[in-house]
């Protein structure tokens, strides 16, 4: 996951937002910024950009939630997780 130049371990993420670690103080609760993330889907790499908004922060660990986000994108990643969640 990147952010602004700097590459973060994406933690977590879901439809609505991302966990990542490796943040020292750059961020901070409220701010928005922009971010681009990649991941391995059950059909191949997921590639988006969106812009999100600090939720929390804890040691590392930055927790945001999408405010804007490409529309096709984000039902690329609603229909992803329905996918995951249909296989439990």
């Amino acid at each position: 996951m990147h952010v602004d130049s700097r590459t973060y371990a994406l933690e977590n993420w879901s439809s609505s937002g991302v966990l990542f670690s490796g943040h020292n103080g750059h961020v901070a609760k409220g701010q928005r910024f922009k971010l681009r993330v990649e991941v391995q889907g059950d059909r191949g790499l997921i590639e988006f950009s969106a812009e999100a908004v600090v939720a929390r922060t804890a040691g590392d660990k930055v927790a945001a939630q999408f405010f804007m986000i490409d529309k096709i994108k984000k039902r690329a990643i609603v229909e992803y997780f329905a996918r995951v969640q249909a296989k439990r």
